[in-house]
């Protein structure tokens, strides 16, 4: 709503054709400087009105920023993290061939530890105070903890579930081709899921660091792999501290 402010008058005479009245010839000179000796009112009369429209100008801005404080305070509590802030670090991309070859007893023991002792999954107490949805609850356990999973080592675990697939077929172990016949419909439709789920949680990170030209020494020349390239990250280390400390309630 716009507040208006009418401007404060300074005593019109009325107009009511006795005028000439005032005006006649019986006033004297000193009359009429009486009537017109007062300047001093209207001067200061004319300062009300732009004091006034700076006060109330204040005001309007004083009450638009509490509100708007008001606003973002709720939205902050809405939007509050039992996750603390996790220190980032300059990290150099390498090639590690322990993640990227053909599955042995000792890569996949590699793999798992990625995910750590509670396999990607976090107790939080008192959820209700972050604004967080219902976890997943546990018999063992008061109402007020309960369960969740953790994007980053969701993405893991769906990278996992791929590698698994990929080498099973490229082995001769699984027919992808025979999905009802091999029990793998439901598998499949899990993995199909970690493809998408994979692809947000990418873009979502959004690491824009520019990777130049490289020679290996792999007789390719240089090319633009990404290995050797400094890239900002979250640390690794303070993250897994941070979810060992808060295991899932069992």
């Amino acid at each position: 709503m716009t507040t208006r402010y009418s401007p404060i008058g300074v005593g019109e005479a009325s107009h009511d054709g006795h005028g000439e009245e005032m005006f006649s010839d019986v006033e004297t000179s000193t009359a009429i400087d009486e009537k017109y000796s007062q300047p001093s009112k209207p001067r200061e009369r004319k300062h009300v009105r732009p004091l006034t429209i700076t006060v109330g100008g204040l005001s309007i801005l004083l009450l638009i920023a509490l509100v708007a404080s008001t606003v973002l305070m709720e939205r902050s509590s809405k939007w509050k993290s039992p996750v603390p802030d996790i220190p980032r670090e300059s990290i150099l991309f390498g090639n590690y061939s322990d993640y990227s070859a053909a599955p042995t007893i000792e890569n996949n023991v590699m793999w798992m530890d990625l995910l750590g002792p509670g396999m990607g999954f976090v107790s939080i107490k008192n959820p209700s105070q972050y604004g967080l949805p219902n976890g997943v609850s546990n018999p063992h356990m008061p109402p007020t903890v309960q369960n969740y999973g953790v994007s980053m080592y969701h993405q893991l675990h769906c990278l996992m579930m791929i590698r698994t697939l990929y080498w099973q077929a490229l082995r001769g172990d699984r027919n992808l081709k025979m999905v009802e016949n091999d029990g793998l419909e439901e598998e499949m439709g899990h993995v199909n899921h970690c493809f998408d789920y994979i692809r947000q949680g990418i873009m979502c990170a959004g690491d824009m660091s520019i990777e130049a030209a490289a020679d290996e020494g792999n007789g390719e020349g240089p090319h633009i792999s990404g290995i050797g390239m400094r890239h900002d990250c979250k640390s690794w280390e303070a993250s897994r501290t941070w979810m060992d400390e808060n295991l899932p309630a069992r």
